[in-house]
């Protein structure tokens, strides 16, 4: 099932949908994974408040909708349902918009890189899961996902930086000059709970647990809790 541009501009609303974006758009596939298991979404064109917090409390989107459209738009999910968008704080352009990652399961949420087109260059990288656990390598043993080798080919053909050799130090100066996402975005989900009982209760979630790795690594904290009432269709 291919994903349609028409329903991305849709849901992007006011804001324009990158010329880069829209090209890999063309080549995309839904449930054809770049990097991992991330794919490429068109959200059947609903609206980005409606997708974002939609589930939480019927009154969200009346309440936060127009914050929610000024601010965000997304491109991309994990087969968790984690979101990937563009963030357009303090009235960025589409050029200039950092790439961020909304976590289903918890603490996570947080920006990847500082543009597009960095996000891009994370992507030839098929790691597995490049939201959370952008600084594990995938294992040599472990095949390519299943349209990775059509996205380098893509990513070659249409000026996509090359892959970070240091992934993680990457992502820690995009945070470091967006550091508000995470605050903003629990800000949301407060001002959400405060207007009482969601609208359904939460579908349980399979905690992610990090990707193995022969590698002996630092263990990284795994998320707390999860979020009481969010969930991702």
């Amino acid at each position: 099932m291919s994903v349609d541009l028409v329903k991305l501009r849709r849901h992007f609303g006011k804001h324009e949908v990158p010329a880069q974006l829209a090209e890999l758009f063309r080549l995309g596939a839904k449930g054809h994974f770049s990097s991992g298991d991330l794919e490429l979404h068109d959200f059947e064109g609903e609206d980005v408040a409606q997708v974002h917090l939609g589930h939480l409390h019927g009154d969200a989107v009346k309440v936060l909708g127009d914050e929610v459209r000024a601010q965000l738009a997304f491109f991309a999910r994990d087969a968790d349902g984690s979101l990937y968008g563009l963030w357009f704080h303090d009235d960025r352009a589409v050029d200039e918009a950092p790439v961020v990652y909304v976590c289903s399961e918890g603490p996570g949420d947080a920006v990847l890189s500082n543009d597009l087109g960095e996000f891009l260059s994370l992507l030839r990288l098929d790691l597995e899961d490049v939201g959370l656990f952008f600084d594990l390598p995938r294992e040599a043993d472990q095949p390519p996902s299943k349209a990775h080798d059509k996205y380098l080919r893509w990513a070659d053909k249409n000026a996509v930086p090359a892959a970070p050799t240091k992934p993680a130090a990457q992502v820690k100066q995009a945070r470091a000059q967006h550091p508000d996402f995470g605050k903003w975005n629990r800000s949301l989900y407060t001002r959400c709970h405060a207007l009482g009982e969601p609208v359904a209760p939460p579908t349980k979630k399979t905690t992610k647990k990090k990707p193995t790795t022969k590698k002996k690594l630092a263990p990284k904290k795994k998320p707390a809790t999860k979020r009481a009432a969010q969930t991702r269709g």
